[in-house]
């Protein structure tokens, strides 16, 4: 009985040899090519030329047929430091703090695990243990967020260090109502006397600039001379916190308070207007003598952060000086007005008004209208005299 092999296509021979001879010498090329895959690489000996081809042709082969093999050796920690190295230097100051905090997190806990290994349910239970130990839910958010833009990272053809993302199948932490700081007038007023008193000269003028035009902590502290422009009375804040620039007008009160100010600063050629004379930088931070103004006023004002002096001056564009979404959200430099909407029932307040005022308009011109179809209107109407 005659038994006749049968060979299939992908068992022939992948790799080649070509010989070479040069000006230097005789040289040697490997070429493999598996599956419109291909490679190639040069030798100075036939025997290293075929050894090379023998390896790389199995290289090929997992990564056709067993393309999971080819993540096995990439851990977490590695996409971790690649994400240091090239991506958050980049990030905004304050960012670079909070995302390090969050980064050495999963470092500690899951640095040497593979990539390929690490599950939806493994990071739920990390998210679950940061629960436990009392943290909020948008601080929970943060860690998983900041774990699901490394991954998308790693899984990238760019990285190319994973083709495993778990993070779409972990799902946000619920949030619930999202606090609004509220100050009336009068208790702003307050607030700006409670910090004249303080023993911090520039502690005034840093948290009126906030109330007064929104800015962020570090961008009022950093804010410099060449930002103000007199003539027109704005302030540019540059290279904020969603990396662009934004003009915000200046009132009358601001603007004399800053002249004042600029008239008797104690280093004539610094640029900062918050500038620490002792080191010519500006001030580190103002938080400390804030809190203390703040504790002068009792227990009964509204407990208020630098920060919220932000949300404050949003809350008085769409109360006070009945401004929209879109017109807040340029002057808070929001991207998106998915931010702003924070805002949107004391727009409201002003929209419902608007409404009831054009309500009245409208019945007035009904009215108006009606007496001038009426066809009775231009008879003279005489009393007649009875006697």
């Amino acid at each position: 009985m005659d038994f006749t092999p049968i060979y299939h296509r992908e068992w022939r021979r992948a790799v080649h040899i070509r010989k070479y001879e040069g000006k230097t010498g005789v040289t040697y090329q490997a070429i493999v090519k598996v599956k419109g895959k291909s490679d190639s690489a040069t030798f100075p000996s036939k025997a290293a030329a075929r050894e090379w081809g023998r390896r790389r042709e199995v290289e090929l082969l997992n990564e056709v047929h067993f393309p999971e093999k080819r993540y096995q050796n990439s851990t977490l920690g590695e996409a971790i430091q690649r994400y240091r190295e090239r991506i958050l230097p980049h990030q905004a100051k304050n960012s670079i703090r909070v995302r390090q905090r969050t980064l050495a997190f999963w470092e500690r806990n899951l640095g040497d695990t593979p990539l390929q290994h690490i599950s939806p349910a493994v990071v739920d239970d990390y998210l679950y243990l940061l629960d436990q130990k009392g943290l909020a839910p948008k601080t929970i958010n943060a860690y998983r967020e900041i774990l699901g833009i490394v991954f998308n990272l790693a899984s990238s053809p760019t990285w190319a260090m994973t083709n495993h993302n778990p993070m779409k199948y972990v799902k946000r932490r619920t949030l619930g109502p999202e606090r609004l700081p509220m100050l009336s007038l009068q208790q702003q007023e307050v607030l700006l006397n409670s910090c004249k008193e303080s023993r911090v000269n520039h502690l005034y003028l840093f948290v009126l600039v906030c109330l007064r035009t929104g800015a962020r902590h570090q961008e009022a502290l950093t804010a410099q001379w060449s930002q103000l422009n007199r003539t027109q009375r704005t302030i540019r804040y540059v290279n904020t916190k969603g990396k662009t620039d934004r003009i915000v007008p200046l009132d009358e009160h601001l603007a004399k308070e800053l002249s004042k100010w600029y008239d008797n600063r104690e280093l004539l050629d610094n640029p900062y207007v918050f500038c620490n004379p002792k080191t010519g930088k500006p001030y580190d931070r103002v938080k400390v003598a804030f809190q203390t103004a703040q504790k002068r006023l009792g227990k009964d004002f509204p407990h208020i952060t630098v920060h919220d002096l932000r949300h404050v001056f949003a809350s008085n564009c769409t109360e006070y000086m009945r401004l929209d979404i879109v017109a807040v959200a340029n002057l808070l430099g929001h991207k998106s007005l998915a931010q702003t909407r924070r805002y949107r029932h004391l727009s409201n307040q002003h929209i419902a008004q608007q409404l009831e005022e054009f309500q009245e308009r409208l019945e007035r011109a009904k009215e108006r209208e009606e007496y001038m179809n009426d066809p009775e209107r231009h008879i003279l109407r005489i009393p007649i005299e009875q006697g």
